[in-house]
Order: structure tokens, then C-alpha cells, then sequence
């Protein structure tokens, strides 16, 4: 559903993955962009569901840790 509806593959002008962000919603700025912070966490979990266990800035042993 997010990438079918918040997605911007099909939209050259914009670089973002995701469209439908929200920088700040109480000044009413940067409001329904993309977010550089909303396409990492995306992918993040888009490798996750697809099994990966070492993501980007962290390993799964950072993480294991972390979690202790």
C-alpha cells in the first residue's frame, strides 16, 4: 500500500522515494514532500522483509547489543 500510493518512481522530477512526508506540520512547512529521513527507513524495512539481517549503518550483532 505505501509504495503504491506514496511512491514517486514514476515522477522524474521529484528525487525522493516517497512523497506524502511531513517536515514540520505546526509551521505548516515542508508538508506532503519527500523526506530523505522517510525513503531510509522505507528501505530499511523493505530490506528487512526480504530477509537481510545487515542494514546499512548497523550490523545484527550491533544491534543484538544494543537490545541486551
Amino acid at each position: 500500500m505505501l509504495t503504491e500510493n506514496y511512491s514517486n518512481f514514476d515522477n522524474d522530477k521529484n528525487q525522493a522515494i516517497l512523497f506524502g512526508g511531513t517536515g514540520n506540520k505546526p509551521r505548516n512547512t515542508d508538508v506532503n514532500v519527500g523526506l530523505i529521513y522517510g525513503d531510509y527507513f522505507y528501505m530499511e524495512e523493505i530490506s528487512r522483509l526480504k530477509g537481510k539481517k545487515d542494514i546499512y549503518w548497523y550490523s545484527g550483532e550491533w544491534k543484538i547489543k544494543m537490545l541486551q
